[in-house]
């Protein structure tokens, strides 16, 4: 195990894998931003639910999951 992947273990986060249904979810999103990991990245949020913190307030507009910092 590499060191990234061992400090991630140990601090207690989980992977979130990509899966089928949040690039399906991709496709169901508005084309508010054009960066297509971003727009993953809101696909995981929403479909999970989880949510997302990110420092691109554009991202906001996909959903109430979305936190500017």
């Amino acid at each position: 195990m590499n060191l990234l992947a061992s400090e991630i273990q140990a601090s207690g986060f989980i992977e979130l894998p990509v899966r089928a249904t949040h690039a399906a979810m991709m496709r169901e999103l508005p084309d508010i931003h054009g960066d297509p990991f971003d727009r993953l990245l809101i696909a995981q949020a929403m479909s999970e639910p989880l949510r997302l913190m990110t420092a691109d307030g554009q991202l906001a507009a996909y959903s109430e999951l979305v936190m500017p910092v």
